[in-house]
């Protein structure tokens, strides 16, 4: 695809708003960026946009929808999670038949050893419509060219994401009742086989008196694992 006419808009932190043509653009300058608009509320709104903390960047992330804030889930939830920028910037495409269309992309996201990604988040009915098909495709070719990956997000199955809302109400270190040395303990607890139930019970024999939230707390950093893909329970397995 060619570069002609692919003029992008950056809002940087410290400095004006920048424009410049999409081969200019760099993962460095978008890092250094806010985002190209905040989260708007009024009343009868359609959508319920709103604030997430990340436990993993140590800051809040803006979010439009609910849909989106599944993604922001998502993505904490991954120990490789690096960076995310909220409407990164904004960028005139030119499409095939010689239009031009301005769009913000939802999600800018950067993981440990790999390429980042640009996320767009559109419910299933909407990633079908043919305009934005038009446009995420000239989107996707231009993020190949840069060396990035595209993706248009649709939502994860159900289980996953059931599991992943009840599992972020553990995400927080600084409200998990226990230290270091306890969560050190309740890990060992976990034995080919454990399930999340029998472990919440032997650290119960022990003296832990939250052991859900422990356990749920060890699930989201990555150091205790469960099958997202069926709703967890107390007789889910869970391993190291």
């Amino acid at each position: 695809m060619e570069h002609d006419g692919v003029q992008v808009h950056v809002r940087l932190v410290k400095g004006p708003t920048k424009a410049l043509p999409w081969s200019s653009l760099n993962e460095e300058m978008i890092r250094s960026a806010k985002p190209w608009r905040m989260v708007r509320h009024y009343q009868g709104q359609a959508h319920f946009p709103g604030w997430f903390w990340s436990e993993r960047l140590g800051r809040r992330l803006m979010y439009e929808s609910r849909l989106e804030l599944d993604r922001l889930l998502l993505a904490d939830f991954d120990p490789k999670l690096e960076d995310i920028r909220e409407q990164p910037f904004q960028v005139t495409i030119c499409l095939p038949d010689g239009t031009k269309a301005r769009h913000i992309p939802d999600f800018f996201i950067s993981r440990y050893g790999t390429p980042p990604t640009l996320v767009n988040v559109k419910p299933p009915e909407w990633a079908e419509d043919h305009g934005l098909v038009r446009r995420f495709s000239a989107l996707s070719q231009l993020c190949a060219e840069q060396g990035w990956a595209y993706e248009t997000w649709t939502g994860a199955p159900k289980p996953c994401t059931a599991n992943l809302r009840w599992l972020a109400a553990f995400r927080r270190r600084s409200v998990i009742p226990a230290g270091d040395d306890e969560l050190r303990e309740v890990r060992e607890l976990v034995l080919p086989g454990s399930t999340i139930g029998g472990v919440e019970q032997l650290a119960r024999l022990t003296g832990v008196s939250e052991p859900r939230a422990l356990v749920g707390h060890l699930i989201w950093i990555g150091q205790l694992r469960v099958n997202l893909d069926v709703v967890l329970s107390k007789e889910s397995e869970v391993w190291k």
